[in-house]
């Protein structure tokens, strides 16, 4: 796996899950995985059956980034995704596999990830609480200047994200992307044992359309 720092200003109690996939198909569909999206949004919208946004809200994990996100004035976006289809009805997206595959994990446990092109990527990596005023460019050419003490992944060439603003622009899954590295935030407060059964879900979910893909995770900092 591509070696993975943890700088001194990382905070205590947070954490992160990284999955590095290699030898992934360019499939935009695949049979297996679309039967378990379509599985998916049917066990969500009976798990949260009767339930409103601020029911949501309170689940363990979104609390747990919700106190993350308040900290800066802001709300946790995974929590429209989650309104969107578990409550709204609104499909699960379904673009490339490997990046479906994501959403549905992201949606399934109340995780908060990322993907990234392993190969454009220029290690070590480094994980770090961010300076006031560090900049990047978000998905999508935003231009992003962070706040001090949100949670970052740098690598050689400079920030690939940000839990209050996603992805960088140079480095997203696409459709040539053959090698991915998978990354999850945990900030302090996210239950036990959600992180590594995250992780799983997502194996599981990449062997149904790539099953001779090279997988290998990794928890940091580890118990």
């Amino acid at each position: 796996m591509i070696p993975i720092q943890l700088e001194s200003s990382w905070p205590a109690g947070a954490r992160m899950g990284f999955l590095e996939a290699r030898g992934l198909p360019a499939l935009a569909s695949h049979p297996a995985l679309e039967a378990r999206r379509t599985a998916l949004e049917q066990d969500l919208r009976a798990r949260h059956a009767g339930q409103d946004r601020q029911a949501l809200r309170e689940s363990p994990a979104m609390r747990a980034y919700a106190a993350h996100y308040r900290t800066f004035g802001q709300t946790c976006h995974l929590l429209g995704q989650l309104d969107s289809v578990a409550l709204k009805g609104r499909p699960i997206p379904s673009r490339l596999c490997a990046v479906t595959a994501l959403f549905m994990v992201e949606l399934d446990h109340g995780l908060l990830a990322a993907g990234h092109d392993l190969d454009q990527l220029a290690g070590p990596l480094g994980m770090a609480a961010s300076r006031a005023g560090e900049q990047y460019t978000g998905f999508g050419g935003r231009p992003v200047t962070l706040p001090a003490g949100d949670l970052i992944l740098r690598h050689g060439r400079g920030i690939l994200s940000s839990v209050l603003q996603g992805p960088d622009q140079d480095t997203p899954v696409r459709e040539g992307t053959r090698n991915v590295l998978y990354t999850f935030y945990a900030p302090p407060g996210l239950p036990a044992g959600l992180l590594e059964a995250g992780l799983a879900g997502l194996g599981e979910l990449l062997r149904r359309f790539a099953p001779e893909a090279g997988l290998e995770s990794r928890v940091l900092p580890g118990s």
